[in-house]
């Protein structure tokens, strides 16, 4: 699978180590080179901001495009409820006009409900806001030594 031209989005800002692990971290508002740093001898594929609910859609574009992503660790500071609306994105999913159900945001009308689906069903949301950093690195750790399988086939 060649993810040399991988994220498609945000590749300049994005902190990527190794993009065929299957997890990813969701840093909110901290900033990513913290979080790089507090993770340097875990392995680990991407960390990335979250700043609004509107990034999840860059989120879900660049997931989808990285089915080794199999899990997405959130933790940093919230500021903007973003966490919470991904986290309601995967548990409680997207109302008629594809706003997220009790979370801020809304997922553009461009991304099909399938993909959609898929990023709900296959990609697992681990929620460690509000932990200290210490429970974060060792959270990411026991989330890395799972060994997970990519969720299709790259196209």
């Amino acid at each position: 699978m060649d993810l040399s031209g991988w994220p498609q989005l945000y590749h300049d800002i994005l902190r990527v180590k190794n993009p065929e692990h299957h997890v990813g971290i969701c840093s909110l508002w901290t900033e990513r080179d913290v979080v790089q740093t507090l993770l340097r001898d875990v392995d680990y594929c991407v960390i990335g901001n979250l700043y609004s609910a509107q990034g999840i859609n860059a989120m879900i574009r660049n997931v989808m495009t990285n089915p080794h992503i199999r899990t997405i660790v959130i933790w940093g500071s919230e500021m903007s409820l973003s966490g919470h609306s991904l986290l309601m994105l995967q548990n409680k999913g997207l109302d008629a006009e594809k706003k997220i159900i009790g979370g801020r945001g809304e997922i553009e009308v461009e991304i099909p409900d399938d993909v959609i689906l898929t990023f709900r069903e296959k990609v697992k949301i681990v929620d460690m806001r509000g932990r200290n950093a210490k429970e974060f690195v060792e959270e990411v750790k026991k989330q890395s030594a799972v060994a997970q399988k990519p969720f299709a086939k790259q196209a």
